[in-house]
């Protein structure tokens, strides 16, 4: 696993943990390559500096509990920590150097393919700050609207990337990494609506902070304090059973054992926010101040994308 804190951007002197043996090699020069991106290009300049204030790290992890291998990023809204998952990048590596590519470069490649993730994942971290300082109290609620706003903000990224190294996007330097990105932008080309369209299908679970009644967000937040509620206490009454007659009769394994700590304070914290995240939607001047910013961000973001649009000709 490779681990990114701003103070790798600063000096480079930052040590990360012992990095899994199989993406060793590239964990350095991907990192680098992130990092100097993200500094540098036009539209990440609001996500760099956020990553620089609040110290957000970026993780490079073969842990399915922090993301699944089907899925390249993850944001941690309670920790506030992104996570890239090794097992895909180190599958798009091999299949690089496999092509006669040296692992530096194969690295700073998919630095550059896996970036827009990068910003799509900072972006929902930037967005619950701002909501975070507006209201006062920490605030989580993945909404249809957050996703819109990150894909927009990643296809912003990608946009910027184009103009500096199109050949990386050639029809025959397409890697599996990109297909997400090429379906965003085939939505895009025939009109925002079409993209967030396609978003609210890709998250139809999602509540929708702008569509929905104030009852139906209020019940969703109510529920995600109930749920982690029940797995505190679910957590809670399994250290109880091992405490009480060890772990081999309470049914739990070593790794189990070793990783209940961690995932008890983990969600405690959650808990916390997530009642802060109910009180916020539960006061209607709250809520109203909410929609408006969203509809705001929203609107922002579709307005740079929209400029960027190919005139016709």
């Amino acid at each position: 696993m490779g681990l990114f804190s701003p103070a790798l951007a600063f000096a480079l002197a930052f040590a990360p943990p012992a990095a899994a043996e199989e993406w060793a090699e590239f964990d350095r020069p991907y990192l680098e390559t992130a990092v100097a991106l993200l500094k540098r290009l036009p539209s990440t300049r609001e996500v760099w500096r956020f990553v620089q204030r609040e110290r957000i790290p970026l993780e490079v992890s073969d842990n399915p509990a922090h993301v699944d291998d089907n899925t390249l990023g993850a944001y941690d809204m309670v920790d506030r920590h992104i996570y890239i998952d090794e097992v895909v990048l180190i599958r798009e590596a091999e299949g690089l150097v496999d092509e006669g590519v040296s692992p530096r470069t194969a690295a700073e490649v998919l630095a550059w393919k896996s970036l827009p993730v990068v910003v799509h994942e900072l972006t929902h971290g930037l967005v619950h700050d701002k909501v975070r300082k507006m209201m006062g109290r920490a605030f989580i609620f993945p909404s249809v609207e957050d996703e819109q706003i990150a894909f927009y903000s990643g296809s912003l990224a990608l946009f910027d990337m184009f103009d500096e190294k199109p050949e990386l996007w050639s029809q025959e330097r397409l890697l599996a990494m990109d297909e997400t990105e090429g379906h965003v932008l085939k939505a895009w080309i025939k009109g925002p609506r079409v993209l967030e369209r396609y978003v609210e299908l890709l998250y139809e679970e999602r509540p929708s902070l702008i569509a929905d009644d104030d009852k139906k967000l209020l019940e969703v937040a109510q529920n995600r304090v109930d749920s982690v509620r029940a797995r505190i206490a679910a957590m809670r009454e399994a250290r109880r059973a091992m405490d009480a007659h060890g772990p081999e009769m309470a049914g739990v394994s070593q790794r189990f054992l070793r990783e209940l700590p961690a995932a008890l304070a983990h969600s405690e914290r959650a808990l916390a926010i997530l009642t802060d995240t109910r009180d916020v939607l539960s006061d209607p001047s709250s809520l109203t101040r909410l929609r408006a910013f969203y509809k705001s961000e929203l609107e922002a973001r579709r307005a740079r994308i929209e400029a960027r649009r190919p005139v016709k000709t």
